[in-house]
């Protein structure tokens, strides 16, 4: 199977043949074609029906992008145009009145469902809110805060200065405080101060 050619490569081959063809063949004779004769001017005829083929067809090519591309245009200004027609027609009418039924403006039917359709769809629901743990009215009254008791605090104890939880005797230590100095009476000397004692231990000096 021969590749197919493109458009321009297949017209450059007929020109050649064409060109080739006038040169070297003439118009008189023939050529076998398909184990037939066929005369020269006949396969001239051939190659040149080829390239005028194309070039009609490049036309009409040509011809029908421009005519795609005005009805598109067309189309576009005719839904522009339709939108506000519609807009005027049920705005001076009414919705659904003999003029917008003789405009082609319909009212637009809400589609109606199965009964299988709004079973499926009250089960699909149901699943849903199941899913997501949602609660309808009465079951969110139902729902009631509690409080969670808490331990007593444990009493505080008071240790006295002092004391020792070991059994062993307290050791009591008494700070000496000097005392008071008395006035001397008559010039005679003062007493000495007094140092109190440690476990009963007499102070040392």
């Amino acid at each position: 199977m021969s590749k197919k050619q493109n458009n321009a490569a297949v017209v450059d081959v007929c020109t050649k043949r064409l060109t080739a063809l006038k040169a070297y063949a003439g118009q008189k004779g023939t050529i076998a074609v398909n184990g037939k004769e066929m005369k020269i001017s006949k396969v001239i005829a051939l190659y040149q029906d080829c390239l005028d083929s194309r070039a009609q067809l490049n036309t009409k090519r040509t011809e029908v992008k421009a005519a795609m591309a005005a009805r598109a245009n067309a189309e576009s200004a005719r839904a522009e145009a339709d939108v506000a027609l519609q807009g005027w027609v049920t705005s001076k009418f009414g919705v659904g009145s003999q003029q917008a039924l003789d405009f082609g403006f319909a009212p637009r039917k809400r589609a109606q469902r199965t009964t299988e359709e709004k079973a499926q769809a009250a089960k699909l629901a149901l699943a849903t809110r199941e899913a997501r743990h949602t609660m309808g009215s009465v079951q969110r009254k139902l729902v009631k805060g509690t409080l969670v008791p808490t331990a007593p605090a444990a009493p505080a104890t008071n240790t006295p200065v002092g004391s020792s939880t070991t059994g062993q005797p307290a050791v009591v230590v008494a700070q000496a405080t000097p005392a008071q100095p008395q006035q001397p009476l008559n010039g005679a000397p003062a007493p000495a101060s007094t140092v109190t004692a440690v476990n009963g231990a007499p102070a040392s000096h």
